[in-house]
């Protein structure tokens, strides 16, 4: 599969040096030099769990706005089939998940998945995590427009900073193009609403939701902020909670304790500070980039080799009508999310030959 095309999410320098530089980390644990303990703090910000079977090890892999190329999935399946049990598990924040590798070999993987243009860095800990978008961003019919490019360009500013790697706990953020808000972003530390105003786009912002204990739904920190703002917020709430966050339980660490510990009006103000001295002082660091997709993966003529007809009724719930007529979005349903390594390779055949080449992840799994 070609391996030509520019990554969705680029990797930023700092990741590229901490990933190159994992697999002298490893050598010095296994000789000893480093305790379990500080190798596991080392680890885990880099994407790798242990699981419950003594000395296998999961690594997360992160798919900017939950996008991934075919070469990209290719080289994913290879990479668990030769270290790995050869089963990949979807997430449902957009991530991909190898299992039972060893931790020898995980230098091995995270310089594989590096070479195609990805990573698991901040696949774990308290760091940023993935940034989602809705699945069928670019796509959906009810959509006000495509907001995966703006959690691309989020993801990558944020990704170049190793502030975003030390965190009270993780830091999630996403982004829905419509109100019914497929990518959760209501239920989440930071979550952008695509909005049209005026004829402008931009997003309304929620900050402080989340699921798990404690449950609550963000509360709106802006009405309106034009789509270049997205970066800014995303910098001032990761500064509020790197500031406020409790590093001492992380039980009660998530950015939505601190809104419940300061109160509303309280959080707003530091929010609001904390983006007035970014428009003072400027963002640091390479500047955010909003990258064109359309031009990439824009809405193409459907050929010959894509009339398959009318589809059986019982699979009419699988194929979704997108923004052009004649073309759709296949859904591929996964038990509890798994897929083996030679069929995630045959569904990124499948892209190349008959879609715009590219594969999302949904929050459905």
């Amino acid at each position: 599969m070609s391996q030509t095309a520019e990554p969705i999410l680029s990797i930023p320098e700092t990741v590229r040096e901490d990933v190159l530089a994992y697999r002298g980390k490893v050598a010095a644990f296994l000789r000893g030099e480093t305790n379990p303990t500080a190798f596991k703090a080392y680890r885990v910000p880099m994407g790798i769990y242990e699981q419950r079977t003594d000395g296998r090890f999961m690594v997360r892999v992160r798919l900017g706005a939950g996008r991934v190329l075919p070469h990209q999935l290719a080289r994913i399946a290879a990479l668990s089939r030769a270290h790995g049990n050869g089963v990949l598990h979807v997430t449902t924040r957009q991530d991909i998940q190898m299992h039972d590798v060893s931790i020898e070999d995980t230098p091995e993987v995270l310089e594989g998945l590096l070479d195609a243009g990805i990573t698991s860095r901040g696949g774990g800990g308290n760091t940023v995590r993935n940034v989602s978008a809705c699945p069928r961003a670019g796509r959906c019919p009810q959509e006000r427009f495509d907001v995966a490019p703006h959690a691309i360009s989020v993801a990558e500013y944020l990704l170049q900073h190793r502030s975003s790697f030390n965190l009270p706990r993780k830091y999630k953020i996403a982004f829905s193009g419509c109100g019914t808000d497929c990518a959760l972003a209501s239920v989440t530390d930071l979550g952008f609403f695509a909005r049209i105003r005026d004829g402008v786009q931009g997003f309304r912002v929620f900050a402080g939701g989340g699921l798990g204990g404690s449950p609550r739904g963000g509360i709106v920190i802006e009405e309106f902020i034009p789509l270049d703002g997205a970066v800014e917020v995303a910098e001032a709430i990761r500064r509020v909670f790197d500031k406020n966050g409790d590093r001492t339980n992380k039980n009660r660490a998530r950015l939505r304790y601190v809104l419940n510990r300061l109160g509303e009006e309280q959080f707003r103000t530091l929010y609001r500070e904390e983006r007035d001295a970014l428009r003072t002082g400027g963002l640091s660091g390479h500047p955010p980039v909003v990258k064109d997709m359309d031009a990439r993966f824009g809405q193409r003529a459907p050929g010959p080799a894509d009339s398959v007809g009318q589809a059986p009724e019982e699979l009419s719930h699988l194929i979704w009508p997108e923004k052009s007529p004649d073309l759709v979005t296949l859904r591929l349903p996964m038990l509890l999310g798994d897929i083996p390594a030679d069929d995630l390779v045959a569904v990124a055949r499948l892209a190349e030959d008959h879609g715009a080449g590219l594969v999302g992840a949904t929050q459905e799994q």
